[in-house]
């Protein structure tokens, strides 16, 4: 929709492609830190019961490498949500659903797509940032920014593009 309505060169839209720097692996599992998950899934309004049986899944973690035949030492996970799981990019997405609302309250959305407006759109680790102007586009980078160091996160620099 966004291609449909600004594609046709009447009106500038400019996009920032960003990636999260090994963003699964970065939503930590200590005790202090697991609260932040913890948190926005009971902002979503999912039940104390249900938050417990997903930190349960996330407490005293173990694994093992297999190489060949070889396994290496049982190591403890501290960090990360399980890479694979299905339920994982949905996980993520509770962690990082707070992103819309930060940035409303901080800059609001600029985009006009019919009746909507918007500023990013995002699904797990990858958001992509829509801004009219360059300017525009560049104070919601820096809003990002700032909303990734809350949240403990980092841009990968490599795999992000505007």
């Amino acid at each position: 929709a966004l291609i449909d309505k600004y594609g046709k060169g009447k009106t500038c839209l400019y996009v920032g492609f960003l990636d999260l720097h090994k963003a699964f692996d970065s939503v930590k599992n200590k005790e202090k830190d697991r609260e932040l998950l913890n948190d926005a899934m009971l902002n979503i309004g999912l039940p104390h019961s249900f938050v417990r049986l997903i930190v349960s899944m996330y407490t005293c973690v173990s694994g093992i490498i297999q190489v060949g035949n070889r396994f290496s030492k049982l190591f403890d996970i501290k960090r990360g949500v399980k890479q694979g799981s299905t339920l994982s990019p949905k996980l993520f997405n509770i962690f990082i659903d707070d992103v819309v609302s930060f940035l409303e309250n901080r800059w609001g959305p600029k985009v006009s797509l019919g009746t909507q407006k918007l500023s990013l759109s995002l699904f797990a680790d990858d958001i992509a940032l829509v801004a009219n102007k360059p300017q525009d586009l560049h104070t919601l980078l820096n809003l990002i920014e700032e909303y990734l160091q809350i949240k403990k996160l980092r841009l990968n620099a490599e795999k992000s593009e505007v």
